[in-house]
């Protein structure tokens, strides 16, 4: 959506709600945004991105036929501001102590995106989002597909823990759990979260106090059910000083029964029961047993070298080529074939050795190309100087240390 100016925003939502009173509600709340005399920038854009959602979610009522569409059900994440909030949202107009929470409190959805309607058309079109993304893994799209058709029913599935050696997809296999089901995707690193504000926040008493990462993800998102990744969860240590150990928050954001998840920051309870999780782990040997009681596990294994292949030919290479938008790269199957060969003999059971030698390739060649002036075909030659580069140490990748 292309920057709008106050006036143009307000006289845009009126419109909209006399069209669309059903949205009448959202877009008041979006209308107070815009109440202050001179909205800051950071004010503005907040109400951009409102008003982007509410707009995509009116698009995706209609089908490509103009029929109406069948919508999800959607739940409340709070019903509305406590007396104590509402007093202290005006002290926050004169006291710039309140100002960073009085914005946080008036970024948070009130609602969730509409579940998913899941049928035979959902299915078949998840599993064309699938093959293009993710090659291959087909049990684990049955069990992705079985949580998103109790997700679709109920609201409320089970966390899903994906456990394998690093490098093997797991991220990107939670990525598209969230892209299937039309639902914002939030990414946290447990080491990182458990050191700082965790994910129910630090008081606002602290420097650097905010929002916990589960609130915070639902700002992000703008719904109160995005898609949350957890990475990592092995290494997580205690919470920030004085606060609950990041194991016991992982154990309240689990529970399915999480209608009144208070974040520290916010001060204030909200319904974070309908948020789906996916935690990784390079090993489950650390976690606790009541952890593991709550997810469904999903042991993932390294892919075999024909899987390598075709995710590289598949999607990897063609990937990369679009992002340097070169018609003038040549990659072909005969130097993808010997790319993964002379990778797979150096023992490089990871993605990422793969990922990162078609990532030099093609940047070089698409340099070549630049200078050249013409069509540059990567050569046996340089998937040679590739493969050996990608199988040094990482002490060489930093140069100069």
């Amino acid at each position: 959506m292309a920057k709008l100016k106050k006036e143009q925003l307000e006289k845009m939502l009126i419109g909209y709600r006399k069209n669309h009173p059903e949205f009448g509600q959202e877009v008041d709340e979006i209308l107070e945004y815009l109440k202050k005399e001179d909205p800051d920038n950071q004010t503005l854009e907040a109400v951009r991105k409102k008003c982007e959602i509410l707009f995509e979610r009116e698009k995706k009522k209609e089908r490509k036929d103009g029929s109406p569409q069948e919508t999800g059900v959607v739940y409340k994440v709070y019903e509305e501001y406590p007396p104590d909030i509402r007093q202290r949202l005006q002290l926050a107009e004169t006291d710039p102590h309140y100002q960073n929470w009085a914005n946080a409190v008036k970024a948070l959805p009130r609602k969730t995106l509409p579940l998913p309607v899941v049928d035979s058309a959902f299915i078949k079109s998840a599993r064309e989002k699938w093959e293009k993304n993710i090659y291959g893994n087909e049990d684990v799209l049955q069990i992705v597909l079985r949580h998103i058709v109790e997700y679709g029913k109920t609201g409320k599935t089970a966390p899903i823990l994906l456990v394998g050696p690093p490098g093997i997809g797991k991220t990107l296999i939670a990525r598209n759990y969230g892209l299937i089901m039309g639902l914002p995707f939030s990414f946290i690193s447990a080491p990182s979260a458990s050191l700082n504000r965790g994910l129910s926040g630090a008081p606002n008493l602290y420097v650097g106090a905010g929002a916990g990462a589960v609130a915070q993800a639902m700002i992000n998102g703008q719904a109160g059910n995005p898609v949350i990744c957890i990475d990592e969860i092995e290494k997580a240590g205690s919470g920030y000083s004085g606060g609950p150990g990041f194991h016991n928050e992982l154990l309240a954001a689990m529970d399915e029964s999480n209608t009144h998840w208070h974040d520290n920051f916010i001060e204030m309870d909200l319904d974070a029961s309908h948020i789906p999780y996916v935690f990784t782990a390079n090993t489950r040997d650390t976690l606790s047993a009541p952890l593991l009681d709550r997810m469904e596990i999903v042991e993932m294994k390294a892919p075999e070298k024909e899987v390598i292949y075709n995710i590289l030919k598949g999607i990897t290479v063609p990937e990369s080529i679009a992002v340097y938008d070169s018609d003038q790269v040549l990659f072909e199957e005969k130097e993808i074939s010997m790319l993964v060969e002379l990778l797979w003999e150096k023992g490089n059971l990871s993605c990422r050795p793969y990922q990162r030698a078609v990532d030099f390739l093609i940047s070089d060649a698409c340099l070549k190309a630049i200078e050249a002036g013409k069509t540059v075909s990567v050569t046996e030659k340089d998937v040679r100087q590739a493969a050996e580069r990608c199988s040094q140490q990482a002490s060489l990748s930093v140069i100069g240390f």
